[in-house]
């Protein structure tokens, strides 16, 4: 029987094959089923908001899958009073459909939606929008079309414009430079807040802006004080002005008159009226603002320089956030006899617009001022020396008027010297004689007056006794402008006293960096520029060799230096209990640089000439003298020289190999061991530590800037020995590539920027302590 069975079903399987089947299912088509989509219960129909707000929905398709979902925001006013029409008989493409993706890292199933405001008054009036929504699904059928109403209202931005303080000016630029060396020109940063909105993660903001200038100071306060106006902004954007009233709700008084039917019911309100003169800050109703009449301005104050432009609407709303801008003498018309560096003032006005286009009624403007520099003028000599205050141990500095009994009617030395060498090495270069006026300034925040004393200290325009200066209170005030700098090719900085240390993160080290970073040289000669004892305990020395600032070590290439501590080793009182006891080393003459032996073969050998030294210096002198004192010769002004060496020279250690070294160290003792022995009674003299044939003077030269140091200055020395190693030192340094008034020189040349962008590094960082007031001067204790 079983078997019966499988021979039948073999043969008609074997049918089967034999003859096929049709494959095709027969019956009607099935249709595709459109998806649904919906909102999601909260925000509800017609709720209103201040700012742009996320909407959520959900979609389902029961057949397929949502391929996309799509939304179109449209205002009431074109909608109408019927969604429903609106929406089946408006052209899809007339539709602002917005189209959010169905993706396997996204649902699509929200967004942050944009609406509109009124500009005209955003604050009261709600604009009403629709949101119509569809779902379309893998076969392109589109659910029905739901759609919401809200309405928004909006609060008003505040703008910033960011730019340097009034009283520390760029530099103007031509151009932004070349290949790989940028010029910063006028940089402005725009930034704005939208406190009522957006508390938190505001929009992006766009702004449009002017720059307009270049003005003289008494163009600017006639500016101030025409076109600026001190305003009342209520929150919803109503202007007031001194002596207006604000009209505020006190009470709403009610009353039912019972006699009528129904009752009537009058409602009466009753205003306050505030003299905005007595609204102080953190009042409910507003702030005061200055306010910019920037359409107002007359004919010839409209010199705009730069201004907001977006070509791709043709507006002037832009989303840059930081701008620079070059050039901007271009429109300033001087005289050939007048073409000087200068210093001008230029005012930037900004205003910035949020999300829903509602501008800042009240746009932000700063003035800040640039400097066209020229360097018309060859060299200007900084005196960083400390003069006087013997009772902190200075001795051994260069003569100077009234100091230490030496009558007004001495000369400067320092200015003295130098002015002579530098006027034989350019005859007539150096203005000796045309003393500055005495000056008035007020700092950033307006305290002063502070008196700068220009005549007391002999300075002209090529000539400031910085550290003398900084003696009076300038409430964080430079005494040298970096526009005095500019109007120079070359700095020269000397510092020829033993004690203080200088800091060139400093506003008057700024100016100098500033002009060495536009390409000007700098000559640094100087005994112990920033060193300080360390480390003096147990009898040992101090740690004599120190790192050199990182401004310094890139402006000058000095990575290390040593130095001798000439004046703590003498002024040292202490004895075997002190905890700072320097036992054998305490209370001795460490001075023993008589010279320099050259490596270049352009410039001599020095040897210091005793009758400088002696001369052009200041020494304690007899009777009172002893340990703590610094005579030049011992028991009388004709006896025996103490010493008769160059105090408190250091050598350095260079940072590049490519940096040159120029002189090297020539000791009184050479190379003997180091020794100390009795001279003049109670005073020890000696040597402990070896300097001979280190180096003391160097020169880095980049393709953007030259520098050197030297470790001693030229006054102990003969002149015309000092003006062998001057004038080919100045002609080196008259070597100005990057020296352009704002743009490259035609003999720039290219070359590893490395040092130039460690500059703008140091610079910026300065700059930013600059803002915070954590600049100090430049010559400190």
């Amino acid at each position: 029987m079983k078997r019966s069975i499988l021979i039948i079903s073999a043969m008609l399987l074997g049918l089967y094959i034999v003859g096929g089947c049709d494959k095709e299912i027969k019956g009607p088509p099935r249709m595709n089923i459109p998806p649904i989509v919906e909102f999601v219960n909260i925000p509800v129909d017609g709720a209103q908001f201040s700012s742009d707000t996320t909407i959520y929905w959900y979609g389902t398709d029961v057949d397929g899958f949502i391929k996309y979902f799509r939304y179109a925001v449209v205002e009431s006013t074109v909608v109408g009073n019927d969604p429903d029409a609106y929406i089946s008989t408006a052209p899809d493409n007339s539709i602002p459909w917005k189209v959010i993706p169905v993706e396997l890292t996204s649902p699509g199933t929200k967004d942050k939606v944009k609406m509109s405001a009124d500009v005209s008054d955003p604050v009261r009036k709600f604009v009403a929008s629709y949101i119509f929504l569809q779902a379309v699904d893998n076969l392109d059928a589109g659910s029905r079309i739901v759609y919401r109403m809200y309405r928004k209202n909006n609060h008003f931005p505040i703008t910033l414009v960011t730019v340097n303080p009034i009283h520390d000016p760029y530099i103007n630029a031509k151009s932004p430079g070349i290949g790989s060396i940028s010029l910063e020109g006028v940089s402005i940063q725009f930034s704005a807040t939208d406190p009522i909105d957006y508390p938190r993660n505001p929009p992006p903001f766009e702004y449009q802006w002017k720059m307009y200038g270049p003005f003289d100071s008494l163009q600017m306060d006639t500016i101030n004080r025409l076109y600026t106006e001190s305003v009342f902004v209520d929150n919803f954007g109503d202007f007031y002005y001194l002596g207006d009233f604000y009209k505020t709700v006190n009470r709403i008084d009610t009353t039912i008159d019972t006699t009528t039917i129904p009752w009537d019911t009058t409602f009466d309100t009753v205003f306050n009226f505030i003299l905005v003169d007595t609204l102080k800050g953190g009042n409910p109703y507003g702030s005061w603002d200055m306010f910019f009449y920037i359409d107002s301005l007359p004919p010839r104050f409209q010199r705009v320089i730069g201004e907001s432009y977006n070509p791709s609407t043709g507006q002037p709303w832009v989303n840059d956030e930081n701008i620079n801008v070059y050039d901007v003498f271009r429109n300033d018309t001087v005289s050939a006899g007048g073409d000087t560096t200068r210093l001008k003032y230029f005012v930037v006005w900004s205003q910035a617009r949020d999300d829903s286009k509602v501008p800042d009624p009240v746009p932000d403007y700063k003035w800040t001022s640039v400097i066209e520099p020229k360097f018309e003028r060859e060299v200007i000599l900084l005196d960083l020396t400390e003069y006087g205050n013997t009772s902190a141990g200075n001795y051994n500095y260069p003569l100077f008027p009234g100091r230490d009994g030496y009558p007004e009617s001495t000369p400067p030395t320092i200015k003295t010297v130098y002015g002579d060498l530098i006027n034989t090495w350019k005859p007539g270069s150096f203005d000796m004689d045309n003393i500055l006026p005495d000056d008035t300034i007020y700092n950033l925040v307006g305290d002063g007056p502070y008196y700068i004393y220009y005549s007391t200290f002999r300075c002209t325009q090529d000539y400031y006794a910085v550290a003398a200066l900084l003696k009076y209170p300038l409430g964080g005030m430079p005494v040298i402008s970096l526009r005095d700098v500019l109007k120079h090719k070359i700095i020269l900085l000397v510092k020829d006293n033993a004690t203080r240390v200088i800091n060139l993160e400093s506003v008057e080290g700024e100016s100098i960096l500033k002009g060495i970073r536009n390409g000007m040289s700098c000559w640094s000669m100087m005994r112990r520029p920033f060193a300080n004892v360390t480390g003096v305990l147990n009898g040992l020395p101090p740690n004599l060799l120190q790192s050199a600032p990182s401004e310094y070590r890139i402006a000058f290439g000095v990575d290390l230096i040593a130095f001798t501590a000439w004046a703590e080793f003498v002024n040292y009182l202490g004895g075997p209990t002190d905890p700072k006891f320097w036992g054998p080393y305490g209370q001795i003459r460490i001075e023993d640089f008589v010279g320099a032996y050259s490596l270049d073969p352009n410039m001599p050998d020095l040897a210091v000439d005793t009758l400088m030294l002696e001369s052009r210096y200041y020494w304690h002198r007899p009777p009172s003298y002893g340990a703590l004192r610094f005579p030049f010769r011992c028991g009388t002004v004709t006896g025996p020289m103490v010493v008769g060496a160059y105090p408190e020279v250091g050598y350095v250690a260079k940072q590049n190999f490519s940096d040159t070294a120029l002189y090297l160290y020539k000791s009184k003792y050479g190379t003997n061991t180091p020794q100390l022995s009795y001279t003049c009674n109670t005073i020890r003299t000696g040597n402990i530590l070896k300097y001979e044939g280190t180096v003391v003077a160097i020169k880095r030269n980049t393709p953007f800037f030259r520098t050197s140091h030297f470790s001693f200055t030229l006054l102990p020395f003969e002149r015309e020995v000092a003006l062998d190693v001057f004038e080919p030192m100045m002609d080196w340094l008259a070597e100005q590539p990057f020296l352009g008034a704002g743009k490259l020189a035609p003999n720039a040349f290219s070359g590893s920027r490395q040092q130039l962008l460690e500059l703008d590094n140091v610079l910026r960082d300065m700059q930013m302590k600059k803002k915070a007031g954590m600049l100090r001067n430049i010559v400190e204790d």
